[in-house]
């Protein structure tokens, strides 16, 4: 794709060369082997520097160079360089607004072309010293949008005629479309590679933490089991006390798994809802009730504050209970024996039955350990 707009060029400027019967055969396959070098497989660095050197010859040119311009980085930065005098002297690694003949030609995309360099005001006394005489500066553009900057420099005075001009002209429409191509690859590649590294971090949290959750049950399971084996004669109350931690470990697993398999029916859009208007106070009812063994068990207390004037929602009654039932187990993990849980439904000011608007708000609150501030933005983060 990337050397599908330089091709492009290629081929009108095939034809513009045949109807003015004004360009050699190495001019044409010159731009023929430009656009096949940007075509190719490989990282865009050396793309452009093998396409500068090509360049070069092409142009008959002792200095070349391309410059791109780097998001939320002022300047144009360099990218590739080439050409007889580019040993002798490093290009300038970034150029600034004070370089103005060379970010004015970006600025405005116009290409410039000067016949004696020298004698410009501005002109860089390195380069005066390397002997340049002659330099085109060229917008490598695609539609009206500059997205980089080429400078070809020839020893030369008068070096870049018309014939030339032209063809360079060619080569930096050519070289927009490229650029656009490259510009778009990297910022979807960017962007990929920050997904996967987000995901892959989420993967190895959510792994660390389900294997320590399972491990937990699985301990308690085999410790009761292996008492039981090895304790044959044990006082029958002891025994139902093990078969007991036994029975709820397993319930826990059954939990932690199933929490595992609707996690992954909602990450892959299987998830369904069933929707119907729903009376708040039963939904938190029922929630309480499900984790009661649990807050006998940690011995805390769980008070339901009455929901005053809050309708019934329409929602999927069978996920917000799950809701609720999730918020009061975290609650009652984190809260100290003797603690208070606190559960409290509101229609949200503002709110108003007549509109068919209406939010409700459901609050679970603890007088546990509490989440760190630091963490506060990560409580929707998946896997954590």
């Amino acid at each position: 794709m990337a050397g599908l707009s330089l091709t492009v060029i290629v081929l009108a400027y095939l034809i513009l060369a045949m109807q003015r019967e004004s360009k050699t055969q190495q001019e044409l396959t010159g731009l023929y082997e430009i656009s096949r070098i940007f075509s190719a497989l490989g990282d865009f660095e050396t793309k452009a520097t093998k396409a500068l050197e090509r360049l070069a010859v092409l142009a008959g040119a002792d200095w070349v160079t391309l410059r791109l311009p780097k998001k939320d980085v002022p300047g144009l930065h360099i990218v590739a360089a080439s050409g007889p005098e580019v040993a002798k002297l490093a290009p300038v690694p970034v150029f600034t607004e004070d370089m103005t003949m060379s970010t004015q030609a970006f600025a405005e995309g116009k290409m410039v072309v000067i016949d004696d360099y020298a004698a410009r005001p501005t002109a860089s006394q390195a380069l005066i010293v390397l002997g340049m005489e002659s330099m085109v500066i060229l917008p490598a553009k695609f539609g009206e949008r500059a997205l980089g900057l080429v400078t070809v420099i020839s020893k030369d005075k008068g070096h870049f005629g018309p014939k030339l001009v032209d063809l360079l002209a060619a080569v930096g429409e050519g070289l927009g479309g490229v650029l656009l191509d490259n510009s778009l690859l990297h910022e979807q590649t960017e962007r990929a590679y920050g997904e996967l590294n987000t995901l892959d971090k989420m993967k190895d949290e959510f792994i660390s933490t389900v294997s320590h959750e399972l491990r937990t049950p699985l301990i308690s399971i085999k410790g009761a089991a292996e008492i039981l084996m090895n304790s044959r004669d044990e006082d029958p109350s002891i025994q139902q006390e093990f078969l007991g931690i036994i029975d709820s470990e397993s319930d826990r697993l059954t939990r932690l798994i199933n929490d595992v398999l609707y996690l992954a029916r909602i990450e892959s859009g299987e998830m369904g809802l069933q929707t119907s208007q729903v009376d708040l106070s039963s939904v938190i009812e029922t929630a309480v009730d499900s984790t009661h063994a649990l807050t006998v068990q940690k011995n805390v207390t769980v008070k339901v504050g009455p929901g005053n004037h809050v309708p019934t929602v329409r929602s999927d009654t069978d996920k917000l209970v799950q809701v609720i039932t999730n918020l009061l187990s975290n609650a009652i993990k984190f809260t100290p024996s003797g603690g208070l849980i606190h559960v409290q439904s509101r229609l949200l000011p503002g709110s108003s039955q007549a509109n068919g608007v209406g939010m409700a708000e459901v609050s679970v609150s603890d007088s546990g350990v509490g989440i760190p501030a630091n963490e506060h933005i990560r409580i929707f983060d998946r896997f954590h």
